[in-house]
């Protein structure tokens, strides 16, 4: 009992000292992201009527989506900064000298990164994808002078409808680029299949417009049995695919998961979900955003067994330089999983709540060794 009130004030003064070195080192790293961000831009702003001042708003927009991607290994950086800190001023020695063990260093530590992770995934990371929204409208409108939202896909984008004419037949489209707002697709490929599932038939088409429950083509070319190259300068062909269709399932599908955050996230995958499209990204993604407050506590833990050491033993730098090396490689680690995951070469499961369950573990077992070391 006579323990708690230092315990107390030991717990509030270790998440001061956490809190005030993650914000320096958030700090710095926003500050790093932005120079990069800035340098790229001022290429392509150079020939634009105030393009210092576009580069530095587009620069400011960007850094937050960057700190998102990294924000593990900059956990980790803070809790080997914190831990140094009190290791260098004998702090460590002192508190285990009055009988308490590193648990009551973590505790605090650990509680105080578990609130900031639940913080990022509800205040942060929703704030950072709307900034990147506006950087890349920006780009849009000013650099790449295109008005009009779109989205393309290297493999093109891919969807099909029931043949409105005749019946049992498949119609497949494959687009190169789609506006949003006006529900354009640009270059675009139409194949024809009959009820056999033979090919007969094929559209090339410039531009293709959902318009009242059919396609508007313009500019097309036509092959077929009866002709070969056949020149139109507009087409109609009946659509079974909506509006909303377009708009919330097929430009969502082509999105990158984390241009959407935790709270529209579930909606979105149930909606793909009920589409037919592939959902796996989005729930990799969605696991990965719901256990950062998990792998930030992990963090610390790890953290703690590369930070507190004699900082007269030359091991101490060799220390902090391996846990600078093993940040670098949890982060790669995690991506490597979750893009295995993505690809379904492993479980979701595994390459998420598993995964995250083992560096915990590993972090504990760390800190066990500490303590009797």
């Amino acid at each position: 009992m006579r323990h708690i009130p230092f315990v107390n004030k030991l717990s509030r003064y270790l998440a001061k000292i956490f809190l005030f070195r993650f914000v320096e080192i958030l700090l710095l790293f926003y500050c790093l992201a932005f120079i990069i961000s800035f340098i790229e831009n001022t290429g392509a702003v150079a020939e634009i009527d105030n393009g210092f001042f576009l580069s530095v708003k587009i620069s400011i927009l960007q850094a937050p989506q960057f700190l998102s991607e990294i924000i593990i290994p900059i956990v980790l950086l803070s809790g080997i900064a914190t831990y140094y800190t009190i290791s260098s001023t004998s702090e460590v020695t002192v508190i285990k000298n009055c009988g308490l063990s590193l648990w009551h260093t973590i505790n605090p530590i650990g509680f105080s990164v578990f609130f900031i992770g639940i913080i990022w995934i509800l205040i942060i990371n929703p704030i950072a994808i709307k900034m990147m929204n506006e950087a890349a409208y920006l780009e849009s409108n000013y650099i790449k002078k295109e008005k009009d939202l779109f989205i393309e896909s290297k493999n093109g984008i891919w969807f099909k409808q029931e043949n409105p004419d005749k019946e049992n037949e498949i119609i497949i489209f494959r687009a190169k680029r789609l506006y949003k707002d006006i529900l354009v697709f640009d270059d675009v490929t139409v194949w024809f299949f009959n009820k056999d599932g033979k090919f007969y038939k094929k559209i090339d088409a410039e531009k293709m417009e959902l318009m009242s429950n059919s396609w508007n083509f313009s500019r097309v070319v036509i092959n077929d049995k009866h002709s070969i190259n056949s020149l139109k300068e507009k087409m109609l062909l009946r659509s079974f695919i909506t509006e909303d269709f377009v708009k919330n399932k097929i430009f969502f599908n082509l999105q990158e998961p984390n241009m959407f955050s935790i709270f529209e996230l579930p909606e979105v995958i149930d909606s793909l979900y009920k589409a037919g499209f592939d959902i796996t990204k989005f729930k990799v993604y969605y696991y990965n955003l719901i256990l950062k407050p998990f792998l930030f506590f992990g963090m610390v833990l790890v953290s703690c067994y590369f930070g507190v050491n004699h900082v007269r033993s030359g091991k101490s730098l060799i220390m902090i330089f391996s846990g600078i090396i093993c940040g670098l490689c949890i982060h790669v680690l995690l991506s490597f999983s979750f893009a295995l995951a993505t690809s379904r070469v492993i479980p979701i499961y595994s390459g998420t709540f598993i995964l995250a369950l083992v560096f915990v573990c590993i972090g504990i077992l760390l800190i066990n060794k500490k303590e009797h070391s």
